[in-house]
C-alpha cells in the first residue's frame, strides 16, 4: 500500500491530455480577424439603422412639403380609358394617361392628361392633384411608402455590410488554412520517417 502522504503520479494519457497545445500565428490571426469582424458587424447594423432612418425622414419630408403644394381635386374624364391587350387584369391596372376637365382652385376650368388606372368611363370622375402652377402632378409621397423605403434602405445596408464580412471572413479562413496546410505537410515531412520506421530502418541498414 501506498502512503498516505504519497501522492499518486498522473498516468501518460493524463500528461498528455493536461498538455495545452500552443496557439499558431494563424490562431491569433483568425481569433483576431473574428473579434475585428464582430466589432464592424455591429458597427453595420448602427450604420443601416441610421440610413433607413434618414431615407424614411427624407421620404416624410418631402411628403409634407408636396401635401402643402398639391392640392387634390375632382376632374371629369373626357375620353374612356383605351383596354391595354396585355394587361392582365383591365380593372385594376395599367396605369394609362386619359384627357381631363377639372375646375381649379381659382375657379379656372382646365384641361390636361391625367394617369388613371383600371376602365374608366367617359363622365366618371376622379380624383387627381394640381400644384400651385395649376398643373397636374402625381400624388403627395403616402407615409406608409417613406416608412417601407426606410426598411428596405436599411435591409439592403445591412445585407451588404453582412455580405462583406463574410466575404472578409472566408478570405480570412482561406488565408490560414493555405498557411496550416503548408506548415503540415513540412511537419509531416519530418516526422512520418520516424513514425513510419523508414529512417531507422535505413539507419540500420
Amino acid at each position: 500500500m501506498r502512503a498516505d502522504g504519497e501522492r499518486s503520479r498522473p498516468s501518460r494519457a493524463q500528461e498528455i491530455s493536461s498538455r495545452r497545445i500552443p496557439k499558431r500565428g494563424t490562431d491569433w490571426l483568425e481569433d483576431a480577424a473574428a473579434w475585428v469582424l464582430s466589432s464592424l458587424s455591429l458597427l453595420g447594423v448602427a450604420i443601416a439603422l441610421m440610413v433607413g432612418l434618414q431615407v424614411h425622414g427624407s421620404l416624410m419630408e418631402r411628403a409634407a412639403l408636396e401635401s402643402t403644394a398639391r392640392t387634390p381635386v375632382r376632374a371629369v374624364l373626357l375620353a374612356d380609358a383605351p383596354v391595354v391587350p396585355d394587361a392582365d387584369d383591365q380593372q385594376t391596372g395599367p396605369i394609362v394617361q386619359v384627357p381631363v376637365r377639372w375646375v381649379d382652385t381659382d375657379g379656372t376650368v382646365r384641361t390636361d392628361e391625367a394617369s388613371v388606372n383600371g376602365l374608366p368611363r367617359t363622365g366618371d370622375t376622379v380624383q387627381v392633384w394640381a400644384d400651385r402652377s395649376h398643373h397636374l402632378v402625381p400624388p403627395p409621397t403616402n407615409p406608409d411608402d417613406a416608412t417601407a423605403a426606410g426598411i428596405v434602405a436599411a435591409g439592403i445596408t445591412l445585407f451588404l455590410s453582412i455580405a462583406g464580412l463574410m466575404v472578409a471572413w472566408v478570405g480570412v479562413r482561406h488565408f490560414t488554412f493555405t498557411r496550416n496546410y503548408v506548415r503540415w505537410a513540412r511537419e509531416w515531412a519530418e516526422v512520418e520517417p520516424l513514425w513510419s520506421g523508414r529512417r531507422l530502418g535505413g539507419s540500420l541498414s
